[in-house]
């Protein structure tokens, strides 16, 4: 039996251009750059007694991401690392930091732009290091090596990514973006080290209303704030009697949201699994919430500490290599204080006072005898024998993969809700595309950038009754589709009680 040895080039070109592909969010993506600077204060806090800035400066004009920081900065053998893709971690690897494998920067740069550039300049030292990357180049040259400038400067000390972006964010994906890396890196804002600006805007994280109750007590009443620190021990997988240590916090909502719901789960102090707003992106178990209609899975909220796993590339989930998800939900089921909370979660709250009747009538009144609903009318009267546009099944199904599901419910029909960019499509399109386990599958996918989508809401509860009328629009347009000679109170009664089943109790 033969036997030789092949060697495996793969060339810095070859690899770049194929991060190109990559499924990163603006969030992630920037937070993986964003990491380096936090981990560059962390691995030299007393060398920065006054913390540092993080500035992200956005222009979509120019089509230009600027990532600066004012933390230590890298001397050349810090560049080095930082633009070698087989680096492996040697004695300069700092374990104390988020970052875990070496690629985050490469691979976020070359996922938003073929063009970019690291500029840094260490606390200290006198030479400031230049890498400018040219992805398809590089890839066109089969390049293994890049090029670093040094020049020597008496500027201040830190580090500055440039990226020629290959497309801009759409429409409200900006304000969506700073929220969710204001959310990501909470923890850190809160110390008041480390300050991230977004342009001109710092960037805080303000926590939901907690839930307060009211206790009778011999002295008259006091308040009971639904928030506590939380301590969980989940078992490793395969380890009898062996057992992590998860902490972390948890509470409850003080009204009802579909977007702010549901736990984060954290790395080192750094968000990985989550994200509030629509798409909720939260961790939102069934088993323990129930389904996401519920009381308790639109009130329960909490953050977990999971220093103990491994992160995966993309620092936008688990390896679950200590124990699996499974694992962290039974824990949390079998928790005293977690089954508190979802009790009082589950326990119905009266709606607050709305407009009375006759506010409501004259509101409506005003609305319909408007200049834009008579305008709105005539454009629809003139177009009525135009059919609605119905999009293939097989192109539907392309768009509810890419969109990725926020829910899941039902038996017949299965149908799940995704969000999708579309700057020309309509706001809402629903299809069934096949079968799953010998059911209907109804996609439902709504458009967040269609210009009705904002200017419809006022509020994040707005938001969510109007993401519950798309919902319940398409299950009546399937329920409905075979009936013959439809007329419109069926229409209207079989929309009502799909709205009405909604806000139903977990009873």
């Amino acid at each position: 039996m033969g036997r030789k040895k092949i060697k495996t080039k793969t060339s810095l070109g070859v690899l770049l251009e194929s991060y190109r592909t990559l499924s990163y969010t603006w969030r992630h993506a920037i937070g993986e750059i964003v990491d380096n600077s936090v981990d560059s204060y962390l691995q030299h806090k007393e060398e920065l007694p006054d913390g540092i800035d993080i500035r992200i400066k956005y222009n979509p004009k120019a089509k230009t991401l600027l990532i600066i920081d004012n933390a230590f900065g890298m001397n050349d053998e810090g560049i080095e690392s930082a633009v070698q893709v087989t680096r492996r971690h040697g004695k300069n690897y700092f374990s104390g930091g988020i970052g875990q494998y070496g690629l985050g920067l490469k691979k976020a740069a070359t996922c938003l732009g073929d063009k970019w550039k690291i500029i840094t300049l260490e606390k200290g030292n006198g030479t400031k290091y230049t890498v400018p990357v040219d992805v398809m180049q590089l890839y066109k040259e089969d390049a293994d090596e890049v090029d670093v400038l040094d020049t020597k400067s008496k500027g201040r000390h830190g580090t500055r990514v440039e990226i020629s972006l290959r497309k801009n964010m759409r429409g409200a994906a900006e304000k969506s973006v700073m929220a969710h890396l204001a959310e990501m890196y909470r923890f850190y804002i809160d110390e008041g080290d480390i300050r991230i600006h977004w342009n001109d805007e710092q960037l805080e994280y303000e926590q939901p209303e907690t839930r307060i109750t009211k206790e009778k007590t011999e002295k008259g009443e006091k308040n009971i704030i639904w928030w506590t620190l939380l301590e969980l021990n989940v078992p490793l997988s395969g380890k009898k009697k062996k057992f992590a240590t998860v902490t972390g916090e948890l509470y409850i909502l003080a009204s009802m949201s579909n977007a702010k719901s549901g736990l984060q789960l954290f790395h080192k102090k750094r968000m990985v699994v989550g994200g509030s707003g629509s798409p909720n992106e939260n961790w939102r178990p069934t088993k323990l919430v129930g389904g996401l209609e519920n009381y308790r899975a639109r009130r329960l909220c909490g953050a977990l500490h999971l220093d103990m796993l491994k992160v995966n590339h993309q620092k936008d989930g688990f390896a679950w290599n200590l124990f699996d998800q499974n694992d962290l939900e039974a824990a949390l089921i079998n928790s005293k204080v977690v089954k508190s909370f979802l009790e009082e979660a589950s326990k119905q709250v009266g709606p607050k006072p709305g407009p009375g009747v006759e506010t409501v009538a004259k509101n409506i009144r005003d609305r319909l005898g408007s200049k834009s609903v008579n305008k709105a009318l005539d454009v629809e009267r003139a177009t009525k024998e135009q059919a609605a546009t119905k999009y293939p099944p097989e192109l539907v199904e392309q768009w509810a993969k890419e969109a990725g599901e926020v829910l899941r419910e039902g038996k017949e029909p299965i149908a799940t809700v995704g969000f999708n960019d579309m700057e020309y499509g309509p706001i809402m399109t629903s299809c069934v595309t096949g079968q799953e386990k010998g059911h209907d599958l109804l996609r439902i996918i709504i458009n967040k950038t269609h210009r009705y989508y904002e200017t419809a809401i006022g509020s994040e509860e707005e938001k969510e009754l109007w993401i519950e009328f798309i919902h319940a629009l398409a299950l009546t347009e399937h329920t409905l589709s075979g009936v013959e000679n439809l007329d419109f109170d069926k229409i209207v009664e079989t929309l009502g009680k799909f709205l009405s089943s909604f806000r139903a109790s977990d009873k």
